[in-house]
């Protein structure tokens, strides 16, 4: 009977994972299609692969950081990778090459890419 209950309490952990996973890659996807669109770039194969887990503390807790790589295309025959990374289901980072800021002349790129990920965070939560 105790062996039985183990096994299942491991099969919902193990569901719960893969549910939250699913959950995580869906808001990345969802992150990149919005950096794309806002560079007037092209996401390319409409999809991000997830390539590393890190356990980061935060706020006293451990939590997973998820990264997720993508390629892009700036001019319809090339690829450009680009990546960014997830925390608690929220975008806590990006890295591309091809990224710019909306308006040079009035924003520096930190701001600028601060800027972009408040947006894309409150564009999640609506």
């Amino acid at each position: 009977m105790l062996l039985e209950l183990i096994l299942l309490l491991a099969l919902i952990v193990a569901v719960g994972a893969w549910l939250d996973t699913l959950r995580q890659h869906d808001h990345a996807l969802r992150a990149a299609r919005h950096l794309c669109t806002n560079h007037q770039v092209q996401l390319l194969d409409h999809t991000v692969g997830l390539s590393a887990l890190k356990l980061r503390r935060q706020d006293g807790r451990l939590t997973l950081e998820r990264h997720y790589s993508f390629e892009v295309s700036v001019s319809g025959n090339d690829r450009q990778p680009g990546s960014l990374w997830l925390l608690h289901g929220r975008l806590a980072g990006v890295s591309a090459a091809w990224l710019k800021p909306p308006d040079a002349h009035s924003l520096d790129a930190r701001s600028a890419v601060t800027h972009l990920l408040e947006r894309i965070s409150h564009d999640r939560t609506t």
